[in-house]
């Protein structure tokens, strides 16, 4: 049987991306036919035993890492101490690596406790060559690009083609603001909307964002207003400043789940040239990626209405795959493989293409066909789910 865990979130998370990826993690996983393991926020090593209690080593437990619950790693010492315990098989989900974020001693603890697992799951290419650098010895396997669920009216929504060009283009900036370093140092005209809860420093502030930063308040992911927006959405952590250079190369490393917001919502994207979705972007012709966010005037004023046009109609397959998490889920597959030791898992009647990020090119129409002749119990279990979900 596969479990995958669950840690609960406050209310401040439910309007950032900790509350998002958990409520769409909990879903695919659950498509998938796993059952949930719900992580209280407090555990201790008698109430970790007692909360896998009825694992056998014949599971599997995909564990969502990290809890959020500051940046001590003692929860999840016990959480994986447990598991390790039991015999089961771990794969570890990183949804963020400490290890790349922050200067820490525990960052080799990090490191340490990522190695007692079976396999990793990391965000792409770029992570997993620095983790491995920093240690990572597990077996990892990347998924590319978070999934991401919209709900019926946001798909239906969906509507950013223009007839012409008529203003200058915007950008829509969503997430945690006090990421938005860039903001320290914006000197273009290119008018930007933000969105997203305040950092300490801007709270109580009539106008905490100055020039054409345009603050517009924080909202539930569901309510932000990506659908229809006209425009580019901005993936940058970066800036000039000395104080937050470090900080902000984590964007080189990772996929920021405001990269799966607007994927899924078909928006095209503005990207810093060395971020870990760069080359996903100019590969598939869905957007641009800068060097400097002060260049965002030049390079947005050549983009035509038929530039743009083409940019939303070539987001069209990506963005059906986000909302479906056929990233995960191939992640997961490509875990079991590691887990079983095969190399080819599975059969389809028509040619699986996966890029360098593990993006699938071929939507539903891949798992449709799909066959496991390798392996029973684990791998079909999985792919009946899948089937069926896509029928």
């Amino acid at each position: 049987m596969q479990y995958f865990t669950q840690n609960p979130v406050s209310e401040e998370a439910k309007f950032n991306a900790i509350g998002k990826v958990t409520a769409d993690y909990a879903q695919f996983f659950g498509e998938l036919g796993m059952k949930n393991l719900d992580i209280p926020d407090r555990v201790g090593a008698g109430g970790a035993e007692r909360l896998f209690a009825q694992l056998t080593p014949e599971d599997v437990v995909f564990y969502q890492y990290p809890s959020y619950y500051g940046l001590s790693l003692a929860k999840e010492t016990i959480i994986v101490d447990e598991l390790v315990k039991k015999g089961v098989k771990i794969v570890v989900l990183v949804h963020d690596a400490y290890t790349l974020t922050y200067e820490l001693e525990e960052n080799n603890q990090e490191i340490a406790l990522l190695n007692r697992a079976d396999a990793i799951i990391l965000h792409g290419p770029k992570m997993q060559a620095v983790m491995e650098e920093k240690g990572l010895t597990t077996p990892s396997v990347v998924q590319g690009p978070f999934g991401y669920r919209l709900t019926d009216d946001e798909i239906a929504g969906i509507d950013h083609k223009v007839t012409e060009k008529t203003t200058a283009w915007e950008t829509l900036y969503t997430g945690n603001l006090g990421k938005a370093w860039f903001a320290i140092d914006y000197e273009a005209q290119t008018h930007m909307i933000l969105y997203g809860p305040l950092p300490k420093w801007a709270e109580g502030q009539e106008k905490p964002f100055k020039g054409n930063l345009d603050y517009r308040g924080k909202v539930a992911p569901e309510e932000l207003p990506v659908s229809d927006f006209k425009g580019f959405g901005l993936v940058w952590d970066g800036t000039h400043d000395p104080d937050y250079r470090k900080k902000s190369r984590y964007t080189a490393y990772n996929m920021p789940l405001k990269v799966s917001n607007y994927l899924a919502h078909e928006l095209p994207l503005v990207v810093w040239s060395k971020s870990a979705i760069a080359e996903f972007v100019l590969e598939n012709k869905i957007g641009l990626a800068l060097d400097d966010l002060n260049e965002v005037d030049a390079a947005l004023a050549d983009i035509s209405a038929e530039d743009y046009n083409q940019m939303v109609e070539n987001m069209q397959t990506i963005g059906a795959s986000i909302r479906d998490g056929q990233t995960i889920k191939n992640a997961v597959v490509r875990a079991l493989e590691v887990l079983s030791g095969t190399k080819k898992i599975f059969y389809t009647q028509v040619e699986i293409k996966t890029d360098e990020l593990g993006f699938s090119a071929l939507s539903k129409a891949t798992a449709d066909s799909s066959k496991i002749y390798e392996k029973s119990g684990l791998l079909d279990t999985i792919y009946q789910n899948y089937e069926e979900l896509l029928k």
